[in-house]
């Protein structure tokens, strides 16, 4: 027998609970019966909204709801969605609200979150970027967001605060073909940098005498580079920057212009004029003819001597940096000859401002010399790979 009770308002006989005995059901029997605060609560279900223009989130979207999708893109123009008021919308302390873009943005736009008084809480740019936040402790959470920040800068740029916050990553081209181009960071302090990796990735060869420099607040150098792919990416940690991952090219490959000649049993630099074959990242100094290291590096060397002679097997290849001999060869024969040091390689760690000469040494007590003017002659070649 079912028995039907008609009441406009049910209350407690005492205290303030109203309990369903253990094993018993209330059973509503429409959906959207049951209303929390003025809105439907239908247990289970989600809001999805695809908006086409700025929105602004309510109550009823996330009452009762077990998420709160929207869809949306700045394909035509900046897009904004607003975050309800938390104090106004009760179903805010259970509904996460998830943001999405459904489609890459136009060049100079972006698919904006704010809260209900208008402060950005996150940005995004490419389809797929999104961020999902939920309320607690009374206070907009980010849970879990992606976020794709791309700049192409012409000119010197600083970092600012909206490039990086609510991103997971900044990414900014640029080149420094025609002048240098230096990329400043934000200050550690700035708001924002919590979680957001920041690279710098060169677009275009450097000029000659020219290169991109990843600068601190401060001015202080972090990274340079040259050739197009070259890159630095950056983050925060312990309060300040860390290189995660990096890439340079910076390469010296020259060839003996002229013949030149070495006394009997000399060790003797290679001061004569070289040519270059392939300069990246300006490191030869002609005056000193050296290679002067331009930050903490492995360097791999090489060195090829041609003799002018082909009996000439005394000569050998000799290495020095920092007026230090790092390498020389030594006779290994009864009559105080060398069978076979006209090649040289090494692969050693290098110092800031440390210098890298070439040198030989000949064993025999008679003059001897090397060839030039060819790149198929005496020649040499050092690659730097940043050590941090």
């Amino acid at each position: 027998m079912t028995s039907i009770i008609n009441v406009n308002e049910i209350s407690t006989q005492s205290g303030s609970t109203i309990t369903i005995p253990t094993g018993k059901t209330l059973a509503i029997t429409d959906a959207g019966a049951l209303t929390i605060a003025g809105a439907a609560y239908n247990v289970g279900t989600n809001t999805v909204i695809n908006a086409t223009a700025d929105y602004a989130i309510t109550n009823t979207d996330v009452a009762g709801k077990t998420a709160c999708i929207i869809g949306a893109h700045a394909g035509g123009g900046n897009r904004t969605i607003t975050l309800p008021d938390i104090a106004a919308a009760p179903g805010t302390a259970t509904c996460p609200i998830t943001v999405g873009a459904t489609q890459d943005a136009g060049s100079g736009v972006i698919l904006k979150v704010v809260d209900f008084n208008g402060a950005e809480q996150w940005r995004g740019t490419q389809k797929s970027d999104y961020v999902t936040l939920q309320v607690l402790n009374n206070v907009w959470q980010i849970l879990s967001f992606k976020s794709t920040g791309t700049n192409y800068v012409l000119n010197d740029y600083t970092i600012i605060e909206t490039d990086v916050v609510g991103k997971e990553m900044l990414t900014i081209g640029c080149n420094a073909q025609a002048a240098d181009r230096i990329i400043t960071l934000p200050d550690l302090q700035t708001s924002g940098l919590k979680g957001c990796s920041i690279k710098v990735i060169v677009t275009t060869d450097a000029g000659a005498a020219f290169s991109v420099k990843l600068n601190d607040s401060s001015a202080a150098e972090i990274w340079t580079g040259f050739q197009t792919g070259d890159f630095c990416t950056v983050q925060k940690i312990n309060n300040k920057w860390q290189v995660m991952e990096h890439n340079e090219t910076c390469y010296e490959r020259r060839y003996l212009s002229s013949n030149h000649s070495i006394g009997g049993y000399e060790h003797k630099k290679i001061d004569g004029a070289w040519t270059s074959i392939h300069s990246i990242g300006a490191i030869w100094d002609t005056s000193q003819t050296e290679v002067v290291v331009p930050w903490d590096a492995w360097a791999d060397i090489r060195l090829l001597l041609n003799p002018t002679s082909a009996d000439e097997v005394s000569v050998s290849v000799s290495l020095k940096i920092n007026g230090s001999t790092i390498y020389s060869g030594d006779a290994n024969s009864t009559d105080g000859r060398i069978t076979d040091g006209r090649m040289g390689a090494w692969e050693l760690p290098v110092n800031k401002d440390d210098d890298i000469e070439m040198w030989y040494r000949n064993q025999d007590d008679n003059g001897r010399g090397i060839y030039g003017g060819s790149p198929h002659h005496t020649q040499f070649s050092v690659s730097l790979r940043r050590r941090y």
